[in-house]
């Protein structure tokens, strides 16, 4: 909210902004399309995708043979670069797109790219909120009418910058029009969704992708064949006892009613503090919940939206180390994030679980069960070093303390690692 309040009055601080910032939608883009330099003059980001969206509607009227890759798909970086090389618009699409990714390559280093990050971000944001896909018409005119609270659109691109001073000479084009959208806002928000009139694309995360290659490998095994290409990861036969496990842990972590309303209604797991990835699942998520207090007055009054938070880190945790423990891959990228981030939020959730892992089990059970997970994972910590951590965490619940404060918290941060590795192994099956 303050930033985006700061980037307007930088860009209203501009006289020659300052008449379009007062304006309506209709009435900007009206005066961008006026305020159009003579040619050959550089252009704005803003400028540019005005001029490229006329062009593209004036060749498609002009024309009743025009090709239908012309007629359809166009996105915003496609009429951003049609904008800032007018000549390339009738040429074909493989040679359009070639030039269009070859200029996006060039200014990718650029002090410049900021622009083009910065109008992306405003496309999701005016996507999201209109619910209409990021290649909407009505998206488009949104965002040109916009960009004028955004300083870096509003600047003239240097001439150097220009598609046709592009360093080297475009080769055949790979991707269509109307990809190019998608593959920037995916690399710069990665995990997000993006809406567009074919549906919804996400992007994975690299751990996200390890963990789904490790499943497939997995149901692969089981099938005893390879999984076709649009054959599902988890079974129909799997989907009934998955909910039936997460609403037993729900249960288990005495998770509000409403939660486990929500989760049952939507099928999403409880999102932690961060929400889901997909915005517009995320106001469903939330409306479920809100609609379940509402008609349900007695469970409102319990409901604590912080302490419901911790609850559902807790079982974040735990569903991740029970995959953890069979995967080395899982394993070690946890250890690897608690040792980066000893105060993180990770070391937190593993320090608050394990009281009722010591207390449910006792320290030398647990030392003979995590012996066989340190042996199996590059970089573990010792048993020395794990009994000395379960030594101090032994003494600190006989003396009563069920929190940690100052000097007691850094030093169950700086063993969250350990901690970690105890819990896991707490998840592998033994004998």
């Amino acid at each position: 909210m303050g930033k985006a309040s700061r980037r307007r009055r930088e860009a209203r601080r501009n006289p020659a902004n300052q008449n379009i910032a007062r304006a309506s939608q209709q009435e900007r883009y009206v005066m961008l399309a006026q305020s159009l330099p003579g040619p050959g003059q550089p252009l704005s980001v803003a400028q540019a995708l005005v001029v490229g969206s006329a062009l593209v509607a004036a060749n498609t009227r002009a024309a009743q043979d025009t090709p239908r890759w012309f007629r359809d798909g166009w996105d915003v970086l496609d009429l951003l670069a049609a904008g800032m090389a007018g000549g390339h618009v009738q040429a074909r699409e493989e040679q359009f797109t070639a030039m269009r990714d070859a200029w996006l390559e060039q200014i990718r280093t650029e002090e410049f790219w900021t622009a083009v990050t910065d109008m992306l971000d405003l496309l999701l944001r005016i996507s999201h909120d209109l619910r209409e896909p990021a290649d909407d018409p009505s998206v488009l005119t949104a965002l040109i009418a916009d960009l004028v609270d955004v300083p870096s659109c509003m600047q003239p691109i240097p001439a150097r910058l220009r598609p046709d001073a592009a360093r080297n000479q475009p080769g055949p084009g790979k991707d269509g029009i109307g990809t190019a959208v998608l593959r920037e806002a995916l690399a710069l928000r990665p995990g997000t969704r993006v809406l567009t009139s074919d549906g919804e694309a996400i992007s994975l995360d690299p751990d996200a992708v390890g963990t789904m290659r490790e499943m497939a490998d997995g149901r692969a095994q089981m099938l005893g064949r390879p999984l076709r290409p649009d054959e599902p990861i988890v079974g129909e036969d799997e989907l009934e006892g998955i909910e039936a496990w997460i609403q037993s842990l729900m249960e288990q972590f005495q998770i509000s009613p409403a939660i486990r309303h929500a989760a049952k209604v939507t099928g999403f797991m409880p999102p932690g503090r961060s929400g889901l990835p997909n915005q517009h699942h995320q106001d469903e998520w939330e409306q479920t919940v809100e609609d379940y207090l509402r008609n349900h007055p007695a469970d409102a009054t319990d409901f604590d939206p912080e302490e419901e938070a911790d609850k559902i880190a807790s079982l974040h945790l735990l569903v991740s180390i029970q995959h953890a423990a069979d995967s080395t891959r899982a394993r070690a990228a946890a250890l690897a994030r608690l040792r980066e981030e000893p105060d993180g939020d990770l070391a937190l959730i593993v320090i608050r679980m394990m009281p009722a892992a010591l207390q449910d089990i006792g320290r030398m059970a647990l030392l003979d069960i995590v012996e066989p997970y340190v042996r199996g994972v590059d970089g573990a910590p010792s048993m020395a070093q794990i009994g000395k951590a379960l030594v101090w965490l032994e003494k600190q619940l006989k003396a009563g303390s069920g929190s940690y404060a100052g000097r007691e918290a850094e030093q169950a941060a700086s063993m969250a690692a350990e901690f970690y590795c105890v819990l896991a192994a707490l998840q592998t099956p033994h004998g």
